[in-house]
């Protein structure tokens, strides 16, 4: 069950379309203080031990690999079919 916080965010986003205060390249930390705790995790490997993906109801935050990864991708998918995503490209 998402959080409070996370509810709040998606309710005022999918309004106005404006992902404030989220930004690309924020840390996991950052996106848990204003988020809470993620729903679910990416699982993971046993060379990156910090999961690359948060995932928050159907929202799902993409970070760079390794603990010190940045927030690169947010992506909502829906019954298998992608329904937005915003990205950074490096």
């Amino acid at each position: 069950m998402p959080s409070a916080e996370f509810k709040d965010w998606w309710d005022s986003f999918r309004l106005t379309g404006d992902i404030c205060p989220l930004r690309l390249g924020m840390s996991r930390d950052e996106i848990k203080t204003l988020l809470g705790q993620p729903d679910d995790t990416s699982t993971p490997s046993r060379k990156y031990r910090t999961p690359s993906i948060l995932k928050y109801g159907d929202v799902e935050f993409h970070f760079g690999l390794g603990p010190e990864g940045r927030l690169q991708l947010i992506y909502l998918e829906r019954d298998g079919v992608p329904q937005t995503s915003i990205s950074l490209i490096n």
